[in-house]
């Protein structure tokens, strides 16, 4: 019966916090800082989806098929203002169907309210598709005399027609549907060759690079994700926020820093 109609579950207690960091506010980022990578992400459609996408599945440890799932109306108001609370139905590891409730940091907060707004979001799933178009700019192209037209050519009378320049232009279409879990992987891969393109990872080297880019090709399976969490928590990555171990059952809820 429970896990054919679901139960509420109550939240999971923060874990401790685990780590080499002795002054989150002070100590500089190591490896993979979570800053560096929310900042690298560019500010059009697709960049604006990804940034709240990485912040959400750093505050929650999700899997790449629960990240997916997460619809506008699975977010709740929390005791801060500024802060959400994610309902988290049903998961992977949670075969009785009992649900979880994750922590949605103000950071996360308000990267998906950038997304939301900007890709016209208002129900439904979260993190969809988009399908990007890139039209590349032409110069201007001034039109023929008709007398110039050779007869060993085409006789086309557009030729006599001149064409202004055209600028390069980016147009995006935002899906209905939900990104598939397979999409999570190449995302983050992304997202963190764009941040060592841009120098935002000065302690990462190439080698470093190409076995963490390896990786993260464990996140096409869920099972695998959990681990690449912790190793990217564990980077001490992001200014004012505690990194927690994730348990691999994606249930609990990060603490907060308190300053």
């Amino acid at each position: 019966m429970r896990r054919e109609k679901g139960a509420a579950q109550k939240q999971a207690r923060p874990l401790r916090f685990k780590g080499p960091v002795r002054d989150v506010e002070r100590d500089k980022a190591r490896g993979l800082d979570i800053r560096a990578l929310l900042e690298s992400c560019e500010d059009d459609l697709p960049g604006l989806r990804d940034r709240a996408l990485l912040s959400a599945a750093y505050d929650t440890g999700m899997r790449a098929s629960e990240l997916v799932a997460v619809a506008v109306e699975h977010i709740e108001e929390a005791i801060d203002p500024e802060a959400r609370l994610l309902q988290i139905l049903r998961s992977k590891g949670d075969q009785d169907g009992e649900g979880a409730t994750a922590y949605l940091s103000p950071r996360t907060v308000a990267a998906i309210t950038a997304w939301t707004e900007a890709a016209e979001i208002s129900a439904g799933p979260l993190f969809r598709r988009v399908q990007v178009r890139r039209y590349k700019a032409r110069a201007a192209v001034r039109g023929r005399a008709i007398d110039s037209i050779s007869s060993r050519e085409a006789w086309d009378l557009r030729k006599t027609l001149s064409k202004p320049a055209v600028k390069a232009r980016v147009e995006c279409d935002i899906g209905s549907l939900a990104l598939h879990p397979r999409s999570i992987g190449p995302i983050f891969r992304s997202i963190i060759k764009r941040a060592f393109d841009l120098g935002a990872l000065p302690d990462l080297t190439a080698e470093d690079l190409a076995r963490l880019l390896k990786g993260i090709s464990a996140l096409d399976t869920d099972r695998a994700e959990p681990g690449f969490v912790r190793e990217w928590r564990g980077s001490r990555g992001y200014h004012g926020c505690f990194a927690v171990e994730v348990a691999t059952n994606a249930t609990c809820i990060q603490s907060q820093s308190s300053s």
